[in-house]
């Protein structure tokens, strides 16, 4: 997913740019509290997406050795994932195959958060 999108293109300065931008749109999706069903799976996929592009960033960033503060980041991802926990459908399945998403990107097992061990889901 987002496989289009190259950040290592960027200047650092425009890297920090798209790294801000993106947690002020990962703020505005998470504060929409979506239930985890099948009605609301599109706009569920909008938050999945925004997080892939979060992980993209950051991980320029490591390779580049750029200091983000995480900290927003995290508050948002342990909010949506406590969401996540108490208003998903348990018939609710996000992607029936998922193998190509390592369960330490978290947000692609969303359905099944509490699942996934501490080490899982707290990967950036």
């Amino acid at each position: 997913m987002n496989d289009i999108l190259d950040f290592s293109t960027l200047s650092n300065t425009d890297l920090q740019k798209e790294y801000d931008r993106s947690i002020k749109e990962y703020h505005r999706l998470v504060d929409w509290d979506l239930e985890l069903t099948e009605s609301e799976d599109a706009e569920v996929y909008l938050i999945l997406t925004e997080r892939d592009v979060l992980h993209k960033i950051i991980s320029v960033c490591e390779e580049r050795k750029i200091e983000l503060d995480y900290t927003v980041l995290r508050e948002l991802d342990k909010r949506w994932q406590a969401w996540a926990a108490n208003h998903t459908d348990p018939e609710y399945v996000l992607i029936e195959k998922r193998d190509q998403f390592p369960k330490t990107k978290w947000w692609w097992w969303i359905d099944r958060i509490a699942e996934l061990t501490e080490q899982e889901r707290i990967s950036l």
